[in-house]
């Protein structure tokens, strides 16, 4: 018998690693040191701030002057590395070495501005808000920022980014995710805007810094989730993953084909069929019908025919039995002599007979005692032609005939209940 294909063990990583992952990419390098930087510069530019609070002109020259490059460098360093690690994991190598993570620099990528100006939108909102705050202005801006901000990070474009056609697939691809995906957005980016307002402590800004990575990491899981409704370009995927297995498998059995016809080009048709069959024991039940497709087109009959006589002992053993009679009265058309190896399998596929395969069933079981002389059924083959004869086709006098002999070269048979009450059901007709 043969073996059964084994399942790939070990592809996807255990869950507790897979999550361990995800939550430790912020502190390590080179995230670590943006968000280090992040936390120890904006912390000493924010302290500097409220120590010259009172004094507002100082404050504002120190904010505008000298602070806003500073603040420059670190957001925009922040926003590149939140977004080149959502498009990695929406690209599917979550687990994957990011090659081009070190190009971080805010100076050198106008990405970075576009985020910085982005980042304005909240952080005043926050701050008109800030004396009295109106729920439904917030909850507006949680739902809705969201929006343009993961468009300017899939898209890069401004642009792009903006048109209300990529807006509005952006949304119909995300679908039901998009609840999650606001939370992630508007809760990393509205968490790290109140602590540059109001929380200025280096414990906020790490957790403000390590939630605003962390959530893009997530989000561009979310979107990796989505992947074939939003068409996103990517890297690795199960799809991907079986388009290449199948593609290895069609070139194996382009090298398989290859070799067979040499083989049986040769006449060495009972070695290309061992040569077969050993491909069929790594190949599973799926490689046999693909070999069939390829034998369909093969100038040696006999091996298509070789290979389909066990092809069809195999789908009877797994229970495909119309598949094994339309499988059967293929080669069947093809050769006439064509038969099962068993003849358990013959009587089981003539059952799949449907009422127009009624010649065919009718000769099958005609010439069984022919085609399995040695066979303990061939009572049972002929009484089943005696039947359909009766039931389906109306020829009686051909069943009693068909029913004498049987009585005649099988009497332990003749003696069943099922053979006496054909019997009846013809007299009584």
């Amino acid at each position: 018998m043969r073996a059964c294909r084994q399942k790939r063990s070990g592809s996807r990583r255990p869950y507790t690693q897979r999550m361990t992952t995800l939550l430790l990419w912020p502190l390590r390098p080179p995230a670590a040191w943006i968000l280090g930087l992040f936390i120890l510069l904006g912390w000493l530019l924010l302290a500097a701030v409220d120590l010259f609070d009172d004094l507002v002109p100082m404050a504002l020259a120190l904010i505008f002057g000298f602070e806003l490059p500073l603040w420059y460098l670190l957001l925009g360093s922040l926003c590149l590395a939140a977004q080149m690690r959502l498009l990695h994991h929406a690209r599917g190598l979550a687990h994957e070495p990011m090659a081009d993570e070190t190009n971080l620099n805010p100076f050198g990528n106008g990405l970075a501005f576009r985020f910085f100006v982005l980042l304005a939108i909240p952080l005043g909102v926050l701050q008109w808000q800030a004396a009295a705050p109106s729920p439904a202005i917030i909850a507006l801006l949680a739902i809705v920022y969201p929006l343009p901000w993961l468009s300017l990070m899939l898209e890069a474009s401004a642009r792009e980014a903006f048109r209300p056609t990529n807006l509005w697939r952006l949304v119909k691809g995300v679908g039901i995710g998009w609840v999650g995906t606001c939370l992630l957005i508007s809760g990393g980016v509205g968490y790290l805007m109140s602590t540059l307002l109001w929380l200025h402590n280096p414990f906020h800004l790490a957790a403000a810094g390590y939630g605003f990575l962390l959530a893009h990491g997530v989000a561009g899981r979310l979107l990796w989730g989505r992947r074939q409704h939003l068409d996103l370009y990517v890297k690795k995927s199960p799809e991907l993953a079986q388009g290449a297995e199948l593609a290895a498998r069609n070139a194996e059995l382009d090298r398989l084909m290859e070799d067979l016809h040499r083989l049986c080009g040769a006449g060495r048709v009972a070695e290309a069929h061992r040569r077969l069959e050993s491909h069929l024991v790594t190949a599973g039940s799926a490689g046999d019908d693909a070999v069939h497709q390829r034998l369909l087109q093969f100038t040696h009959q006999d091996l298509l025919l070789e290979h389909a006589v066990h092809y069809l002992g195999r789908l009877l053993e797994n229970g495909k039995r119309q598949q094994a009679w339309a499988l059967f009265k293929s080669c069947h058309a093809r050769e006439p002599r064509f038969r099962p190896l068993t003849d358990e399998s013959l009587l089981t596929l003539v059952s799949q007979a449907a009422a127009e395969d009624g010649p065919l069933a009718e000769e099958l079981l005609a010439d069984f005692p022919d085609a399995y002389p040695d066979s303990h059924l061939i009572a049972n083959a002929r009484f089943r032609l005696a039947r359909l004869m009766h039931e389906n086709w109306h020829r009686h006098d051909e069943a009693i005939a068909v029913l004498r002999e049987i009585r005649a070269t099988h009497p332990a048979f003749a003696a069943t209940e099922q053979f006496r009450n054909l019997v009846l059901s013809i007299r009584d007709r």
